[in-house]
């Protein structure tokens, strides 16, 4: 057997480990997981022992709430549903958007180093971040005005990279940087005017 087979059947044989060895680091990281919420409910002023927010937990999940004996008083179970538990949910969840778009971006510039400013996503959201707070612009979207803003700016963003990185129908990774890391010096210089232009020194409205 030749030392370029040899060195293929290697490979071969530490990506199938990889492949074993997923199920139960996916497992791993749910159990986790679950011990992170656990803990953190329990964490604040009011402390709440683990053991305790495991149970007061347990007994609105369906198939665990039979069996479990209420020995807790109503103001920890008030404090975990009412405060912890949605917030450390939402923490979780945006935790997990995080790194799914990490993911998507290292894999669509081929880089384990790639970044939001990379690509200026982080300097459109910016930049339209910026003008709703100062000038109002979305005000009409309420509550969510600064959120949406945000996120609009980045899409238009990364749609102007997506555009100018195609060449001849594909993508190019060299021209999709360059074209990410100008528009992002282009989204910081609007940043900045729009910063100088506010009404006032104080960049307040």
């Amino acid at each position: 057997m030749s030392t370029n087979a040899a060195s293929f059947l290697d490979v071969k044989r530490s990506g199938n480990r990889r492949e074993l060895n997923l199920p139960a680091m996916v497992i791993g990281l749910i159990i986790a997981a679950a011990l992170s919420v656990i803990l953190a409910v329990g964490l604040g002023p009011v402390s709440v022992a683990p053991a305790d927010a495991a149970r007061i937990v347990g007994s609105k999940i369906p198939l665990l709430k039979d069996y479990i004996t209420p020995t807790w008083s109503s103001v920890e179970e008030n404090i975990i549903f009412g405060l912890r538990l949605p917030r450390v949910l939402l923490g979780m969840i945006v935790g997990s958007s995080l790194a799914v778009t990490g993911v998507a971006m290292q894999a669509l510039v081929r880089n384990h180093l790639a970044d939001p400013f990379i690509l200026g996503v982080s300097s459109g959201a910016s930049a339209t971040a910026t003008l709703g707070m100062l000038f109002g612009v979305f005000s009409f979207l309420g509550i969510y005005a600064l959120a949406i803003s945000a996120f609009l700016g980045a899409a238009v963003t990364i749609v102007l990279v997506y555009v100018i990185s195609r060449v001849r129908g594909r993508i190019n990774i060299t021209q999709l940087l360059l074209s990410g890391v100008a528009l992002s010096m282009i989204m910081d210089a609007i940043t900045r005017i729009i910063t100088l232009s506010a009404p006032n020194a104080l960049g307040l409205p």
